[in-house]
């Protein structure tokens, strides 16, 4: 939490969540929300790469603090390791 009690991963999450929309020219398909301090991820497929773009793309200018946490969701989305994808359709 920062200074003011808001989560920056969450602030960071809406950043990305609109630069990966923009990237792939789809609203639906990518989706970020935050609750009580746990993000989750809705993504279709074809998303994949455009989240993973965005969150690079911003790394440099994230807070250190945070870098991390964004650094693991792209080793998630690029190993497929405990993600669910929307079936394509």
């Amino acid at each position: 939490m920062d200074r003011l009690g808001k989560d920056p991963r969450c602030e960071w999450a809406s950043r990305i969540q609109a630069d990966a929309r923009r990237i792939c020219g789809r609203s639906e398909g990518v989706k970020f929300s935050c609750e009580k301090g746990d993000l989750s991820i809705v993504l279709h497929e074809d998303a994949i790469g455009p989240v993973v773009r965005a969150i690079a793309e911003a790394e440099p200018s994230m807070p250190v603090e945070i870098q991390g946490f964004f650094q693991r969701i792209c080793y998630l989305l690029e190993n497929g390791e405990r993600v669910e994808l929307l079936e394509s359709g």
